[in-house]
């Protein structure tokens, strides 16, 4: 097994300082090949480390390594840093290398939804719904592409899609956190609170941390609403 993969290993064991080992080792064999630093990157961020996170894809991308993923990781880095210039103007330069990624448009939405431009969110939002449709017809058992999908119907204003592929996403993984986040986004774009909050509830419950809820636009709402428990938790 390569550094690389044993890294990738390791990060799904949730073992991240020593699949950070892996991946600098990766980095200094083949400083040319952008996917050591994206991945590093990746788990230096879920051990919270995002500063380093953010150097890790500063060097990358001021190396001029032609990876797509490299500026849109920086691009969402920027965007929960609440820095949206950089986070625009990175996720645009992925473009350059890649503009068939839906979740690339997605991180575009979420750019302009900070910023209340709601009408450019939805332009993204519409660039990325045939490219996830693709994404689902490949993989309908995901149930992460479902919630995202639906988030996606949500905000282009296809309220029954919506909710259909909600349902799908719940059924195929009803405690998963990140997929019932997205689903509570999705169901607050439509409209529908009540059910939004619950959803947002059970995710905290079963491992969302409120920090990542507050990475997202909608659901961090979510905080000021009486039903809202979770931060009693």
């Amino acid at each position: 097994m390569g550094y690389n993969n044993l890294g990738l290993f390791l990060r799904r064991q949730r073992k991240f300082e020593e699949a950070i080992g892996q991946f600098r080792r990766v980095i200094a064999l083949a400083p040319d090949n952008a996917a050591g630093y994206v991945n590093l990157a990746a788990v230096l961020i879920d051990s919270g480390k995002v500063d380093e996170a953010e150097a890790t894809l500063k060097r990358a991308a001021d190396n001029g390594l032609p990876s797509y993923a490299v500026h849109a990781n920086l691009g969402m880095i920027y965007c929960r840093k609440r820095r949206f210039a950089e986070a625009t103007a990175a996720t645009r330069q992925a473009f350059r290398w890649n503009d068939r990624d839906w979740r690339i448009w997605t991180n575009l939405a979420v750019i302009h939804r900070w910023l209340g431009e709601d009408a450019a969110a939805v332009k993204a939002y519409q660039r990325a719904l045939p490219l996830i449709e693709e994404a689902v017809g490949v993989e309908p058992k995901s149930a992460i592409l479902q919630a995202r999908l639906a988030e996606i119907h949500a905000y282009t204003g296809d309220s029954a899609k919506a909710a259909s592929r909600a349902q799908a996403a719940l059924a195929l993984a009803p405690r998963e956190p990140l997929v019932l986040l997205a689903c509570a986004d999705a169901y607050a774009a439509l409209g529908d609170r009540r059910r939004a909050v619950t959803l947002a509830n059970d995710a905290v419950a079963n491992g969302l941390t409120l920090p990542q809820l507050d990475q997202d636009p909608e659901a961090r709402r979510f905080r000021g609403d009486p039903s809202f428990v979770a931060q009693d938790h």
